[in-house]
């Protein structure tokens, strides 16, 4: 037998490549990252073997046209806290209709927030049980002193849409930057949102219209004094 006969390098090979392809790797990392934690003897290295058990790493390139056409595999289990980090990962970028048409680059992703954030406190805990106590510790702190809950109030409240995007500015060769993240609940957030605004000196909130969509934003800060305003914040 041979590489080429294994099951799990054909279905990892057959989802990389395709009739142009041109260029393929593969790599058994579940095998080769359970022997490092083994050789290695490292309490951090079997930790995080046991949260982000990762299996497979394939990659493909093909021609495609005037161009290269590239496609990257990497398998975890399903039950693993990444695999529920990006649940509901494959609904449609929304925001890219607000990215301004001029953009020099743009790059977006579909994460619930409130789950990535369970997610990531559990890989903490499968790391170092001390490493999510502290995690958890500090989030205590921010939330008493913030007056909300970083979860159920604010994470909970945005959708899983997050998009960044760079244009051209009016200021020189300096780029403008946008971020911009959905809502799930617009309300909970604007009363989370004034609360912050109304602890920063000078703080006011303001709306403008774009296309269909109203931005909320805040002006802080400088631009009360004579500099420039910022903050963008929703739609």
């Amino acid at each position: 037998g041979s590489l080429a006969a294994d099951a799990r390098f054909q279905a990892a090979f057959e989802r990389v490549t395709g009739p142009g392809s041109i260029l393929c790797a593969y790599a058994d990392l579940k095998t080769v990252f359970g022997a490092l934690a083994l050789m290695a003897d490292d309490d951090d290295l079997h930790g995080l073997a046991a949260v982000l058990p990762m299996e497979e790493l394939a990659f493909g390139m093909e021609v495609d046209g005037p161009g290269f056409r590239d496609r990257f595999l990497y398998t975890l289990p399903a039950d693993s806290p990444v695999q529920r980090m990006l649940a509901g990962s494959q609904a449609p970028l929304r925001t890219l209709g607000l990215v301004p048409p001029d953009s020099l680059a743009a790059f977006g992703w579909h994460m619930p927030l409130d789950t990535a954030y369970d997610a990531m406190l559990e890989m903490f805990d499968g790391i170092d049980p001390d490493m999510g106590r502290e995690a958890r510790g500090a989030m205590a702190e921010f939330e008493q002193h913030m007056n909300f809950n970083l979860r159920n109030d604010l994470l909970a409240s945005l959708g899983g849409e997050v998009m960044f995007y760079a244009a051209p500015g009016g200021h020189g060769v300096v780029p403008d930057f946008g971020l911009m993240l959905s809502m799930r609940d617009a309300e909970k957030l604007k009363s989370i949102l004034s609360g912050l605004w109304g602890m920063m000196a000078g703080g006011a909130e303001s709306t403008t219209r774009f296309g269909d969509h109203t931005l909320h934003y805040a002006a802080v800060g400088p631009e009360h004094r004579g500099g420039m305003r910022r903050g963008p914040m929703a739609t």
